[in-house]
């Protein structure tokens, strides 16, 4: 929760101007906003470490806006508290920075990690406020400055990461994706560069939108990390990477063009992998090198093919089309029909039908 007490009095006359009344008004929905989500996210059923992290994060900012509170309302009249509040928003950083990469690779959140990163901070605050060294101040700034900027740079290289190994395992990647993921990091870009611009400057316009966008990027969070269904890669196949010793290309192309399995809506490249007696570090590079595409691309060609089949030879409705050709998500499949035919499916029924 930021705030400008020090140049915005908490008692004033009838005359307090608009901007520090929203300034106000932000820090109190900020506030409460931390105790509602904390509140909301232990009292959900918690299925994964994404969100059992979440838990713990929502209670440690809810502890921050508490504390800052208190400094503010209590103890604010005797001592200037401008530097522990500061102190106190620089250990929520990494701990963020460790949440937003838990989405990416799920299960490496540990807690000795949140312990590491936040005992530098208690450290340099102690040796200010009791040792007299002020640099120290100004160090935990520029640290806490770069650490984010590296954590939403690794984030961003891990989601790239996570994308291309999600488009080898799976044919269908909705509420698996971290698109999601994309906007959360420009928007705490954006959080980072306000408390630096605050750090600099004193303006209640900085510190309202501050409080607002926090209050955005936190509700996001709670959202999207709820539904988001986490996968967990990297695990080891029972056999070695060696081609199988049957005729597997014969096999594959059987199983895929002939029986359709791609009709599965859930199809992953380990349930192929077993359907084949082969694995999936062979699969999918047989995949790649024969197909020249992910698994995720070869198995949703088919199904495109499949539903413009059903176009011209059945009367059935877009979405009727779309399930019946293995598509669980009807978003999906009218963006890949438009990518691969250059017009939606119903444009190019009625095109076909006219022609």
């Amino acid at each position: 929760m930021l705030s400008l007490q020090k140049n915005y009095p908490l008692y004033t006359d009838m005359e307090i101007d608009l901007v520090t009344r929203l300034m106000h008004f932000s820090q109190g929905a900020y506030f409460i906003l931390s105790i509602v989500l904390c509140c909301l996210q232990w009292a959900k059923d918690k299925e994964n470490a994404l969100q059992r992290w979440l838990a713990w994060l929502f209670t440690m900012v809810m502890m921050i806006n508490i504390l800052s509170f208190i400094l503010f309302f209590v103890w604010a009249p005797f001592e200037d508290v401008i530097y522990e509040t500061d102190f106190l928003q620089m250990t929520a950083i990494y701990p963020c920075v460790l949440l937003l990469n838990e989405a990416a690779h799920p299960n490496t959140m540990k807690w000795s990690k949140v312990g590491w990163g936040f005992l530098p901070y208690f450290v340099m605050w102690m040796l200010f406020r009791f040792g007299g060294y002020t640099l120290l101040y100004n160090i935990a700034g520029y640290a806490s400055v770069v650490v984010a900027v590296v954590g939403i740079c690794y984030t961003i290289y891990s989601m790239a990461m996570y994308h291309q190994m999600l488009r080898d395992n799976y044919s269908s990647i909705e509420m698996k994706d971290l698109r999601w993921l994309s906007g959360i990091l420009m928007a705490f870009s954006g959080l980072l560069l306000l408390w630096v611009i605050a750090c600099f400057f004193t303006s209640g316009m900085v510190a309202m939108t501050y409080n607002l966008l926090s209050c955005a990027i936190w509700s996001a969070l709670y959202f999207f990390c709820n539904r988001q269904k986490v996968i967990v890669f990297f695990e080891k196949d029972h056999h070695e990477s060696v081609e199988p010793q049957y005729h597997f290309a014969v096999r594959f192309i059987q199983l895929m063009e002939r029986e359709r399995y791609y009709l599965n809506p859930d199809l992953s490249l380990a349930d192929l992998a077993a359907e084949l007696n082969t694995n999936r570090t062979y699969l999918s590079r047989y995949i790649n090198n024969a197909m020249h595409c992910t698994f995720y691309d070869y198995v949703n060609n088919l199904r495109i093919a499949y539903a413009r089949k059903l176009l011209l030879e059945t009367d059935d409705k877009i979405d009727v089309v779309a399930i019946q050709s293995g598509f669980n998500s009807i978003t999906t499949f009218r963006r890949m029909f438009s990518k691969t035919y250059g017009m939606t499916a119903s444009e190019y029924r009625k095109k076909e039908h006219n022609g």
